[in-house]
Order: C-alpha cells, then sequence, then structure tokens
C-alpha cells in the first residue's frame, strides 16, 4: 500500500538545479536518511556540484530541516563521482564520496558523518583520507566500526598520469581526525595494476576489506581479502593479502558481508567460463578458506548460568565440538592442554557477550597427536576442564 502520494512524494531540489545518484539508508521510527547530488550544467561537466542530505519520516516529511542539509557544498566534483552512504549503526549515516575542491586536477577522497539527530561529526565538507597533493584518489569505501566509534576508509590512488595505482586506507576517530598518519595505511604499493574495486566492512574491532584487483596487460582480476586490527597490522596469510578468487577471467559486481560466524562471505561474476556465472568464497575468521571452523555463537538468549560442555564426538578425529554457555558478558579464555600440562592450542582469546557458543576443533589445523587432551574454559571467576580423546 502506497505511503506517500499516488505517484511519490517529490523530494529533491527545485528551479534550475539537476539532480541525481538518490540512495537511503534506514534511521529510526520508521525513517530513512538520504543522500543525492544536485549541479547545474551538464552532467560531464557539472558546475556547482553539492551533496545533500534529509532524515525522511515514515509519511514522507523531513526531519531534520525544512530544507535539504549540505554534505558537500565546495562545487568542485565530476557528474561520474556516485557518492556513497552507509548506516553507521546507530541510526546515523556515513558518506563517502571524492572531489576536487582546489582544481587541480587531482581528486581526493572524504568522508563525513552525520548523526541521528543531523549533526555533522566530522569537519564541514568532511574528512580527507589523505591531503599530500598530486595524486588522484577515487573508488572510495568506508564504514563505521560501532565498538570504537571509529570510520574507515580505503580508496584507489593514482599519480597524476593515472600510469601507476595502489590501494590506501585511513582510520578516523569520532571527531573525523586522520589516525593512521597524515598518509594513511598503505595496503598496495604503486604499480602497473588498478583494482576495479572494493568492499569495506567492520566486525569487533576489527576491519575487513575485500578488493577486485586488476592484473596489468590482461582481461583477467584476482579477488583479494585482507583483516587489519585498529594499528593498521594485518592478521590475515602473514601479512600479505589474501587471494581468494585466481582463476583466469574478468571479475565484477563483488560483494562482502561477515555473517554471525564472522565469517567473510565474498561473492562476485565471474567471466573464466566465458559467460558471466557467479562465484562466492568463505573466509573464517582466521584466514582460513571454506567450511565454518572456529568460535559460533549460536544463541544470544541469556542461558541458566555458566556450562563447559562435554565435547562430541569424543573421542573424536579429526573434529569435535566443544559447546559453552555464558551467562553474563567478559572475557573469555578456552584453552587446550596436553597430559603433562602443557598449553597446546589457545581457542578463544576474546570479549564475548552473554549466550551459547560452539567451537569446532579440527585436530589436524592444529596438528595434534593421538592421545588424551584436557580443554579449560575461564571467564571471570567462573573456570571449568574437561578431558577429551583424540583417536588417529
Amino acid at each position: 500500500v502506497k505511503q506517500f502520494a499516488v505517484d511519490g512524494a517529490q523530494i529533491g531540489a527545485a528551479g534550475s538545479e539537476l539532480v541525481d545518484n538518490p540512495s537511503v539508508v534506514t534511521s529510526d521510527n520508521g525513517s530513512v536518511i538520504m543522500l543525492f547530488a544536485g549541479y547545474t550544467g551538464s552532467f560531464i561537466n557539472p558546475v556547482n556540484y553539492r551533496l545533500y542530505t534529509q532524515k525522511i519520516s515514515s509519511n514522507g516529511g523531513s526531519v531534520w530541516n525544512a530544507a535539504f542539509d549540505t554534505v558537500y557544498s565546495l562545487g568542485h566534483a565530476s557528474g561520474f563521482a556516485v557518492p556513497l552512504i552507509y548506516s553507521d549503526g546507530n541510526n546515523g549515516a556515513l558518506y563517502a564520496w571524492y572531489d576536487d575542491r582546489n582544481s587541480t586536477s587531482a581528486s581526493t577522497a572524504y568522508v563525513q558523518r552525520i548523526n541521528s539527530a543531523g549533526t555533522k561529526l566530522f569537519p564541514i565538507n568532511g574528512s580527507a583520507g589523505n591531503t599530500t597533493p598530486g595524486m588522484v584518489r577515487n573508488t572510495q569505501q568506508a564504514c563505521v566500526m560501532t565498538s570504537t566509534n571509529e570510520t574507515y576508509m580505503f580508496w584507489k590512488e593514482a599519480n597524476g598520469g593515472q600510469t601507476q595505482f595502489s590501494m590506501v586506507g585511513q582510520r578516523f576517530d569520532a571527531a573525523g581526525n586522520r589516525m593512521w598518519t597524515e598518509a594513511g595505511l598503505n595496503v598496495i604499493p604503486l604499480s602497473n595494476n588498478s583494482f576495479a574495486t572494493c568492499v569495506v566492512q567492520a566486525g569487533d574491532s576489527n576491519v575487513y576489506l575485500y578488493i577486485d584487483d586488476g592484473v596489468f596487460g590482461s582481461a583477467n582480476n584476482i579477488v583479494k581479502a585482507a583483516k587489519f586490527n585498529r594499528a593498521g597490522t594485518s592478521l590475515w596469510n602473514s601479512g600479505a593479502l589474501m587471494t581468494i578468487g585466481s582463476s583466469t577471467g574478468g571479475k565484477s559486481h563483488m560483494v562482502g558481508k561477515i555473517n554471525s560466524n564472522k565469517m567473510s562471505i565474498v561473492s562476485w561474476e565471474d567471466q573464466r567460463s566465458g559467460t558471466a556465472d557467479i562465484y562466492a568464497q568463505n573466509v573464517n575468521n582466521n584466514g582460513t578458506l571454506g567450511g565454518p571452523v572456529g568460535i559460533n555463537q549460536i544463541s544470544s538468549e541469556i542461558p541458566g548460568g555458566y556450562e563447559l560442555k562435554q565435547n562430541y564426538p569424543n573421542p573424536f578425529n579429526p573434529s569435535t565440538k566443544i559447546n559453552y554457555d555464558l551467562r553474563n558478558s567478559n572475557f573469555v579464555t578456552l584453552k587446550i592442554y596436553d597430559m603433562m600440562g602443557k598449553e597446546v592450542a589457545n581457542l578463544v582469546n576474546e570479549n564475548q557477550t552473554t549466550g551459547s557458543y560452539s567451537y569446532t576443533l579440527d585436530a589436524g589445523r592444529l596438528n595434534l597427536s593421538s592421545g588424551i587432551y584436557y580443554y579449560t574454559i575461564q571467564s571471570g571467576d567462573f573456570k571449568d576442564t574437561k578431558k577429551m580423546m583424540l583417536v588417529k
């Protein structure tokens, strides 16, 4: 049932200004936050280019102000520069775009955050990922890490002649200050390869990056992935980018999400067979490929108490499940010891919320030999140990 006017509610700008690239994210009380571009002139050579935003209520009315607010109002941007909007995870919005506000023919990627009340959290006209002159920066993607209230943005960076390309990232604090130095984090050094796009996701206190990377001199692309902590340290594949799709052929329309198992699900269009097929890959939270191993929260309901359950199957070969319940949120460790009391594996070492969890233990990945082992959990004052047997 249509909730606005029969032919829709007019929301865009009035007068001679042209509008383009509308997009929305959900907010509170049935509202959405909208972003669109406005300009005069032509799409190829826009004049007075601006980015507008407004919180729209469920009945189509303006929430923040009578008029649309401006995310960017300095006028120098390309008509091909599609602006992006993301939810900030708290009923506000994150915006990412690139512009040439200094008229140097060298664009720079910017971000802005506006909270649910309509207050800009970053400087007027956004925070730049990098202000070093002479480079062309675009193809930006961004996300908000709700656990730390930080913003992350990654972008393509090219030299002035756009013959060499790299990927750079930046971490911003809650006020939009750059935290990975003024130059940012160099993810891919300058080379002839030009990646097509990237996707950025935040999970816990880490940021996940998925890249559709081009191969110079060919029509082939390679899908890559990386996981960075807040310090900018790469946590997978010994610090190198991890290849998750290396088949011959072009790749495009890549998407990536993190599921409740903290597994990265990455999917893309793939031309390896000569026609457009869809392929996907799993990346576990520890950087391994394939089916889920490790920790999985199976319920967020509050259990009756703390409990470490007997692994099943037991004896086992090569894998078994260890289930446990957490009455309260706390820092949790789950460790494996051999018969001599020597720690042989640290399975869980992180803050976990109230609920029920299951850990899939793979003895082959841990290089465990046959024998009796003990697994111990500790969460606050709760501590328990049980015995299991590996038979090969």
